[in-house]
């Protein structure tokens, strides 16, 4: 699954996307290789994508509800 479906499902809504001309500093590829950290840090994910992203929307809400309780009110 996609991180945009993962992140579409979590929120139960279509995300927009659009898509432009690349510029000259945009990265073409990106690929994230977690081998050497295993390697170095003995380390290794304990969650899968969904249930990561499923966390972070999470405190993402959470976060969000505080912000806007902090606010003052007129």
């Amino acid at each position: 699954m996609s991180s945009l479906a993962i992140l579409e499902k979590g929120l139960r809504r279509k995300i927009p996307v659009s898509y432009s001309d690349w510029r000259p500093a945009d990265q073409r590829v990106y690929i994230s290789v977690i081998r050497k950290a295993g390697e170095q840090l003995r380390w290794e994910p304990s969650v899968g994508p969904e249930v990561g992203a499923g966390r972070i929307l999470a405190w993402m809400v959470l976060l969000r509800l505080r912000v806007m309780n902090e606010r003052p009110r007129p």
